[in-house]
This record gives structure tokens, sequence and C-alpha cells, in this order.
């Protein structure tokens, strides 16, 4: 009764091991937006203008999270470059643009093997952005 015991120990340990790494795999690749949503308020003046940046952002975002822990991150024709790594037991992505050294955090809410939502705040406004994996 007792071997059992620690069996299942045992396992729970190797399952929790396994899913910090597996959490990073499944960040590794090729990821683009299809959705986006704020909390931030929107005149109605400026909600067709407003909309049409979402489409054109949903047109150029690509973030590449590669396995040396290195992003490449277009949208809107510039390119961002930098280091990322997983903070809070997998909760949260760290970005560090390089040659600025800025540091983003956004907190991890969902995680599949082909969808990433992930929520930014800053200040009172919250943004979530769902990404979609895919080949390049």
């Amino acid at each position: 009764m007792k071997l059992g015991k620690l069996l299942v120990i045992a396992m729970v340990l190797v399952f929790a091991v396994i899913g910090c790494t597996n959490r990073e795999e499944m960040l590794m690749g090729s990821w683009r937006m299809i959705d986006y949503n704020s909390t931030e308020p929107i005149s109605p003046e400026l909600q067709r203008d407003y909309q049409t940046n979402i489409e054109n952002l949903k047109r150029t975002f690509a973030l590449e999270l590669y396995d040396d822990f290195t992003f490449e991150r277009k949208g809107f024709g510039a390119v961002e470059r930098g280091a990322w790594f997983l903070q809070d037991d997998g909760e949260s992505l760290v970005f560090i643009t390089q040659n600025t050294d800025q540091q983003g955090t956004v907190i991890i809410k969902e995680i599949t093997k082909r969808e990433l939502t992930i929520q930014a705040v800053q200040g009172d406004t919250i943004v979530t952005m769902l990404l979609e994996k895919f080949d390049l």
C-alpha cells in the first residue's frame, strides 16, 4: 500500500515537471492574431478607424517564438526581436526587446496546441489577443 502511494506521488511529480517543459514547447513556433479585444473606450467618431487598424493588425501581426528563447514580432511593417521566457510558474510570458531592453509581460489565459489567448494590462485597459499557430 505504501509503495502504491509513493508511485502515485512520483507520477504526479513527473507530470508537473513535464507540464512546465510542455508549456514552453507549446509556445514555440509561429503565431498570428485572429482576434483582438480591448476594454479601452472608443468614441463613435474613431470607431471606424479603430476597426480598420485592428483588421490591418490581424493581417500583419506575426509572432515567432524560437526554441533558443528568442523571438521575432512583426506588425504594421515593424519588426522587433529579443528574448522571451516564462515566469509565475508558466502563467506569464515575458518579452525583452533587443537594443532597448524594454520588458513586456502578458498573462497566458489559455493555451492549446493550436491557439493561445494572452492578456496585457495597460493602466485601466485590458487587451486580450487570440493567436493561432501556423506553419511558415
